[in-house]
């Protein structure tokens, strides 16, 4: 506990949370999805008899022993207390190690003397047993493929007629996790075409269990058509009186992120479920905390900007993430809920934190290693390049990246991306770099790449004291051309600043747009203010050359003791919401032009569209002599 204990009496931090949009492209260890109970199976009220206690021993062997045994008596119940069984102690070998997670085999081979048992029972399963059994198979991924989950797929879709609509909830929640296939589509067609029918005649109001479980089908199976059916559950659970479980809470929660049409009334459930859930923060554990961060994630991603502003509540994500670092959640679930928060852009330095300390004490005092340690560590770095933030414990992970040669085995994606994520926190590595210059690969088939790309070569060139590995020749051709294209493209949607830019400095000599610099910056509009901060007049006539083809902010004539001050609208998408702060990929377009002597100013695109118009003007002026 020695690095947490140091993270406690690290420097003072801030309140908000972390990361980019694009840039964290690594694996993490996938959210768990929080367990489901909302089937009722026969045989949670019998009474243990000894089978069910031998069927629950955590050792393997004694388990298919006694079914083997048994299996002329064994009926669902026992098949379910059975597969339990082996799905824990499966897990424990997976954390202890001894099972090799990279082999697919090794998922399901341990399975298989119970997949007699399932086939030759499987006309006696009840809908809620066949569920279930589903359900541990898709909990530990066994395939699709596997011919004892197809039979139990086909044996669902048989009696369709009989399932409870609680069963259509649960089965929906359990295939919708399931890899794409011909079976699981015909499935879902299947659950849609009775569904209707289904909750027609057996709606029932006053029911929380229900009402979740409906919503929770219509907001994956119906979007897009009968949306009468989704305004007739959101009504009426609008209209329950009665309290509304913690576990009800955050299925409701995820099914309203799922949902792509909202009708009235749906607001008002988000809110009562947030409260519900934040009114019982100390009864949630990890694996919920991490789920509700990324069912969050998933929705804030793909929202628009209106939408986002509903979902998007920064003191019930806080509230979250100050449970985890409480609860000492370890390492996976800190980087679980940082890759999470990059798609929300939600600024955590506090949780960077704990990660760092909880990193640093696993790793580099420890000396431990696990599976997945550079994934892991990639995501780590992206925290913290998003922010710009390094705690007490960057130096030494720093060295340890330096030394890695583990991480140069990537791809050249992966690599470009690192190595920008490095520039942001002022870690050059050399190695990386080299590789990234490697001039037979094409940067320009992929304009994120080519973005990140350019980024890396402009934060260099800034670089007095850097002697390391340079962009060659041809690839600055290629980002030459490349911005040649997005400059010509982008020219025509830089008019919204420009009539109030004009007004507030006196006239249309004053600022000139559509600049870029050999650096291959692109800017929106630029002004030049003398040594009292007044406007000076930009000449039309600049020193540019026949074959240049582009607007140079470098070949400008400026006045002696006047400062140039370049004005660009960023996307809202390269901000933090929570802080308005830019984040750290992005905040490299700022910092490189501020190296290069010109002032910046950054305005948040979302932001200034919210700014009353007889307001603008005076805003922008103010950004502009600030």
């Amino acid at each position: 506990m020695l690095a947490k204990r140091l993270f406690r009496l690290s420097t003072s931090l801030r309140r908000s949370s972390i990361l980019t949009q694009q840039v964290l492209a690594y694996h993490v260890t996938p959210i768990e999805k929080i367990k489901d109970n909302r089937s009722s199976l026969p045989f949670e009220n019998a009474n243990v008899d000894e089978l069910m206690s031998e069927l629950k021993s955590r050792f393997p062997s004694k388990v298919l022993v006694t079914l083997e045994a048994n299996k002329n008596i064994i009926k669902g119940p026992h098949i379910i207390v059975a597969l339990q069984s082996l799905v824990k102690s499966y897990k424990r070998e997976i954390s202890n190690k001894s099972i090799k997670t990279t082999d697919p085999s090794n998922h399901h081979a341990f399975l298989k003397p119970i997949y007699a048992i399932i086939d030759s029972r499987i006309d006696q399963l009840t809908n809620s047993e066949a569920i279930e059994i589903l359900s541990l198979f898709a909990k530990i991924k066994i395939p699709i493929s596997v011919d004892t989950v197809q039979l139990i797929l086909k044996h669902i879709c048989n009696n369709l007629n009989d399932m409870s609509l609680i069963d259509f909830g649960t089965l929906s929640l359990i295939i919708r996790r399931m890899p794409q296939s011909p079976l699981i589509k015909g499935v879902q067609k299947a659950l849609e075409k009775k569904f209707v029918v289904k909750l027609s005649i057996d709606f029932d109001e006053n029911n929380i269990t229900f009402l979740e479980s409906a919503l929770s089908f219509i907001s994956y199976h119906v979007n897009g058509k009968n949306y009468e059916l989704l305004e007739h559950v959101i009504q009426s659970l609008e209209n329950y009186k009665d309290d509304i479980s913690l576990k009800s809470s955050i299925l409701i929660l995820e099914s309203l992120c799922n949902m792509r049409y909202h009708p009235k009334g749906w607001l008002d459930i988000l809110h009562r479920v947030e409260d519900v859930i934040l009114n019982n923060i100390k009864e949630l554990n990890v694996n919920q905390v991490n789920f509700i961060i990324y069912i969050l994630s998933e929705r804030l991603k793909s929202a628009d900007i209106l939408l986002a502003k509903e979902f998007y509540n920064p003191d019930f994500i806080d509230t979250l993430i100050q449970k985890l670092i409480s609860d000492d959640v370890g390492l996976n679930s800190a980087l679980s809920a940082i890759k999470c928060l990059c798609f929300i852009r939600h600024e955590s330095k506090e949780l960077l934190n704990y990660t760092f300390a909880t990193y640093f004490e696993k790793t580099i005092l420890s000396g431990e290693t696990f599976d997945d340690h550079i994934n892991k560590l990639l995501v780590l770095i992206s925290g913290a390049s998003a922010m710009m933030h390094k705690n007490i414990f960057w130096k030494e992970i720093e060295d340890f990246i330096m030394k890695s040669d583990s991480i140069l085995k990537y791809s050249h994606e992966t690599l470009t991306i690192c190595a920008l994520n490095l520039l942001c926190l002022e870690s050059y590595h050399h190695s990386m770099l080299r590789t990234i210059f490697d001039c037979n690969y094409d940067y320009s088939k992929e304009q994120f790449l080519h973005w990140t790309f350019c980024k890396i070569y402009q934060k260099l060139k800034v670089e007095q004291n850097y002697d390391g590995p340079v962009a060659s020749e041809s690839q600055i051709n290629a980002l030459k051309r490349l911005s040649f294209e997005t400059y010509k493209k982008k020219g025509k949607k830089r008019e919204d600043l420009v009539d109030y830019l004009r007004d507030g400095l006196g006239g249309s000599d004053y600022v000139k747009s559509d600049f870029t610099t050999k650096l291959f910056h692109l800017i929106d509009h630029v002004v030049i203010l003398d040594k009292n901060g007044n406007p000076v007049p930009i000449s039309t006539e600049t020193n540019k050359s026949e074959t240049d083809t582009l607007n140079y902010l470098e070949n400008l004539k400026v006045p002696p003791a006047s400062k140039v001050i370049v004005i660009i609208l960023m996307p809202h998408y390269w901000f933090f919401r929570n802080s308005g702060n830019l984040m750290g990929n992005f905040k490299i377009v700022v910092n490189t032009l501020e190296a290069m002597s010109y002032k910046v100013v950054a305005i948040d695109e979302s932001m200034w569209y919210t700014i009353p118009k007889e307001q603008k003007t005076s805003f922008l002026m103010k950004e502009i002599r600030s």
